[in-house]
C-alpha cells in the first residue's frame, strides 16, 4: 500500500466519502491524530525542524538563561511599562476594593428581603 494526503474542502468531504465507499476494499481512510488535536501540526514540526538547522549551523543564535533574562529585561524597559511591583499594587489594591464593594453590595442587598 502507498499513503497519499488528499485536501478535501470542507463542504465537500460527505461527497468525497461516498465516491470512495465502493473502493473501500482498496482504500483506507484514516484521520491523522496529530490534525486532530492541531490543524497546524506539520507546519509547526516543519518550523521546528528548520530552527533546529538553523541552530546547529550556527546560522540561529541560542541563548544562555541569563542572556535570555537580560534580553527580556531590555525589551521590558523600552516599552516604558511601569514595573512589576507597581502593577502587583495596582492590582492588589483594585482587588481588595472590588471585593469591598461587592462585599457591602451584597450584604445591603440582602437586608431588604
Amino acid at each position: 500500500m502507498q499513503t497519499i494526503t488528499v485536501n478535501v474542502q470542507d463542504g465537500f468531504v460527505q461527497d468525497f466519502l461516498t465516491i470512495i465507499d465502493k473502493y473501500k476494499d482498496k482504500v483506507q481512510i484514516q484521520k491523522d491524530k496529530n490534525l486532530e488535536y492541531d490543524p497546524y501540526f506539520y507546519e509547526r514540526q516543519k518550523q521546528l525542524h528548520q530552527d533546529l538547522e538553523d541552530i546547529k549551523s550556527g546560522k540561529m543564535e541560542m541563548l544562555t538563561q541569563e542572556q535570555y533574562d537580560k534580553e527580556i529585561d531590555k525589551f521590558f524597559k523600552e516599552l516604558n511599562l511601569p514595573n512589576l511591583q507597581q502593577i502587583n499594587l495596582f492590582t492588589t489594591s483594585f482587588c481588595d476594593n472590588f471585593y469591598m464593594i461587592f462585599n457591602n453590595s451584597f450584604t445591603m442587598h440582602n437586608s431588604y428581603k
